[in-house]
């Protein structure tokens, strides 16, 4: 590519003044004269001295359409780079019609920035549009506005972007991948003179803020056209109009050129043959609206189905009809796939990936023809070159006349490896006419990952990759990720992408227990040593982590101002860590926040400056079956306002490091992390810890075996604490000095059957009074002060002969 590079012109400089937070000379403007390329496109930078090291740029084909893209390493700080196309002619948007800016969109790598989309009229006036990443905002008269539902760029996809323009309302309003982003039309810009502009607009850029931080990013922009909105019509209909071969359970949808207005639908009515249905909008696609009939529909029957009063968000009518007959034969009415491992426990693997096993498909057939009719059920294996490997037992299930449904199965059996290697599908078809009853299923998809693979593998088990970060960022619901033998390093954080479902979670797992180990290599990545190192936010959910081996090179220290250095992040609910080992963190092997129905099981957690496991305003969870030790603050700690939460058959102990406290039901939350921080609100609200072993041997020390801080309603029982300065301690939480406006105190708690040894200080003790404290039945052995609670009915025992050191390997 041949490259020409000036300083910009005052007027570039003062076009570029009003998005440059901090911007410094030079500015350089790189234009394109490579054969073919869209001369419209121009990169303009600013902050940046050795930009050659830093930047590429280049115009690249996909499906036959031509987009531009960046890519930059590493940049500078508070860095502004300026992505600009200029349209070929100003684009008018019509004073009392609608336009429309369409483009797609694509981000690659880290997340290290925030992106603007910026339309400028003739006089260089700006308007933001639409906004990626963090923090952003669109502007409403002068004022910047944070969008309630901002869209995150998954990496390695595109995104569509749509934004309609009114020029009678003066005012706009947005989806990103078919969602609207906020429900309301919001106003254009508004000049200095108080006058609205929507236009005419002469270039679309793209405003990329790099805020402090450092990475590798590729940004892509495709398919960029205004254009007026065409008038609206029905593009597209299941069944098809006019269609004589439909199931009965085929869905009615309507597809039309342009966006749902959702407020039309309590106006707008459906009918199927005169008699009432129900409508609703696609929520993947606000382009499509659904037919719901209130009753089954029956086979080899004429229908009609008839929408009206249904608008688009232009106003324009969505009146639509369809007509087609229903089919004769049977169908099928429901699925479920069912695997069972050698010990006969059996999992829901209809959208999910094999592990190995017998498979069993429940099948229900529905049948109104009034005649006899049957259907075959068969499972192929097939390799990924579609090669047919084997296959189940076919026969003919019959469904009489009189039945109007039946359940069938067909059953197969699959080894561990060939569930790893091939892919299983299931067939449903018609013995009549030999018409397929269903689409194929297919077993989900295994991916694997090994010291000797690359990044640059397909990922199949004679293909693996090499990082956890790829496979993540290419698994999906219900996929397996599958570490083989061995140690590996990761140099950035890892952040999924995508989204499990109930019975298909993303599965990361190490083919044997304990023999893949992951390293980040934080002494080399100032970012990553302190910030988490696998990170699950919101967007995602149903990941589970299981028989890893997590840890660090370096961990952060308290010097390190700002840390976060966690292992796993989870900010997304329905999430499963078991069987890892998780150590040298600076903070929390193990941290949850703002989520619900998380387990977490058999873990091995040590060496954490902070917490083992770390709950924040979470709730209906499980701790259970852990191993936790050289914990310098609180192993298990439950707080900010978490509720509903199981605490039990975890081992806590304490060789060398002093701990503040094993267990903890409640803690210290700031007033803006937990449930809530006004008076009346708690720590931790029905929590229950029982059959825990607490104990501290050799030089190490635990001050509270348990604590009970700011909590409601939470129970300690049936417990073992042994050598803690004090068993089980009640005290306030801390909630004013972290922004409450009280300090929680302890309601209820019940404390009984515990065994408690050689306490330091006392068995039971107050630090501050409880209301309605319960605390009996609870045995103590050599303690200084078995028990400073009221109504205590416990009592004293010899020496019980324990046993609770763990084995040495």
């Amino acid at each position: 590519m041949k490259k020409k590079f000036f300083l910009c012109s005052l007027i570039i400089m003062v076009f570029m003044m009003p998005v440059l937070s901090q911007a410094s000379l030079p500015y350089i403007l790189w234009d394109f004269e490579e054969e073919n390329a869209d001369e419209n496109w121009s990169l303009h930078l600013s902050n940046i001295q050795d930009w050659e090291n830093y930047f590429s740029f280049s115009v690249k084909n996909e499906m036959g359409n031509k987009f531009g893209a960046f890519k930059f390493h590493n940049p500078e700080k508070n860095m502004v780079i300026r992505f600009k196309r200029n349209f070929d002619n100003e684009v008018e948007i019509p004073s009392d019609g609608f336009a429309v800016l369409s483009c797609r969109v694509k981000l690659s790598g880290d997340k290290i920035g925030t992106y603007q989309l910026r339309a400028y009229n003739a006089s260089n006036k700006q308007e933001i549009l639409m906004g990626f990443g963090k923090k952003v905002s669109i502007y409403e008269n002068h004022n910047p506005v944070t969008l309630d539902d901002l869209p995150y760029c998954t990496g390695d996809s595109w995104h569509t972007v749509e934004i309609i323009f009114s020029g009678k309302d003066k005012a706009m309003l947005h989806y990103f991948d078919g969602k609207p982003v906020c429900g309301e039309w919001i106003p254009l810009y508004t000049n200095s003179d108080n006058s609205q502009f929507a236009g005419p607009y002469k270039n679309l850029q793209i405003v990329s803020y790099a805020e402090n931080s450092t990475g590798s990013q590729e940004f892509l922009i495709d398919d960029i056209a205004f254009s007026v909105k065409p008038e609206s019509k029905l593009i597209k209909t299941t069944p098809t109009d006019e269609n004589t071969s439909v199931k009965p359970l085929q869905p009615i949808t309507f597809t039309f050129n342009g966006y749902i207005d959702e407020k039309t639908l309590n106006q707008a009515n459906a009918t199927i043959n005169g008699e009432d249905a129900e409508i609703t909008i696609d929520d993947k696609d606000r382009k499509t609206c659904i037919v719901i009939p209130h009753r089954k529909l029956l086979s080899d029957t004429q229908y009609s189905v008839n929408i009206n009063g249904l608008k688009d968000v232009s106003g324009a009518d969505l009146s639509a009809n369809i007509n087609f007959k229903t089919d004769n034969s049977v169908y099928v009415k429901d699925l479920t796939i069912k695997e069972a491992d050698a010990n006969g426990n059996l999992r829901d693997i209809t959208d999910a990936s094999l592990f190995g096993g017998d498979i069993t498909a429940e099948i229900l057939l529905g049948n109104d023809t009034g005649k006899s009719a049957g259907a075959i059920a068969v499972f192929a294996l097939y390799s990924d070159n579609g090669k047919l490997m084997k296959f189940s037992d076919a026969k003919v299930h019959k469904v009489s006349s009189e039945e109007t449904e039946k359940k069938i199965t067909a059953e197969f059996n699959i080894s561990y490896q060939d569930a790893q290697r091939y892919k299983l599908k299931l067939f449903v078809i018609n013995e009549a006419d030999i018409s397929p009853l269903m689409n194929a299923w297919k077993s989900r998809k295994a991916y694997f990952v090994s010291p000797y693979g690359s990044d640059e593998n397909s990922g199949e088990i004679d293909s693996p990759y090499k990082s956890l970060a790829r496979a993540v960022s290419t698994a999906s619901s219900g996929d397996l990720i599958v570490f083989e033998n061995g140690e590996y390093e990761e140099s950035e954080i890892v952040s999924f992408r995508s989204r499990g479902k109930e019975n298909s979670p993303i599965t990361i797992t190490a083919r044997n227990k304990g023999k893949a180990k992951i390293i980040f290599k934080s002494s080399q990545n100032e970012r990553l040593k302190k910030r988490e190192k696998i990170n699950i936010p919101k967007t995602s959910g149903y990941v589970s982590i299981k028989d890893m081996i997590l840890t660090q090179d370096e961990a952060a220290t308290e010097n390190d101002n700002t840390t976060i250095d966690i292992f796993i992040n989870c900010r997304a609910d329905n999430c499963t860590f078991s069987g890892n080992e998780i150590y040298n963190c600076y903070e929390e092997p193990i941290k949850a926040a703002g989520v619900s129905n998380i387990l977490i099981e058999n873990n091995v957690l040590h060496s954490s400056v902070h917490e083992g496991i770390d709950f924040v305003n979470v709730s209906d969870s499980v701790i259970r079956g852990n191993t936790i030790s050289e914990i310098e603050r609180i192993a298990v700690m439950v707080k900010g306002g978490s509720r509903n939460i199981k605490v039990y058959n975890n081992t806590v102990f304490s060789n060398q490091k002093p701990m503040d406290a094993a267990l903890s039901i409640g803690g210290a939350t700031d007033n803006y992390s937990g449930l809530g921080s006004s008076e009346g609100f708690f720590e931790g609200y029905n929590q229950y810890f029982w059959n825990n072993v607490v104990y501290v041997s050799g030089q190490g020390r635990i001050i509270d075996g348990i604590l009970f801080e700011g909590s409601k309603d939470s129970m300690a029982f049936n417990n073992t604490i042994s050598g803690c300065l004090y068993g089980i301690r009640l005290t306030n939480a801390p909630g004013i000095v972290n922004g409450w406006e009280w300090n929680p105190t302890n309601v209820n708690p019940q404390i009984y059957n515990n065994l408690i040894m050689d306490a330091k200080v006392y068995g039971v003790y107050q630090t501050s009074s409880a209301e309605k404290l319960r605390s009996d039945y609870n045995m103590f052995y050599n303690c200084a002060t078995a028990s400073k609670s009221d109504g205590e009915n416990s009592f004293a025992i010899n020496d019980p002969q324990r046993v609770y050191a763990p084995d040495s390997d």
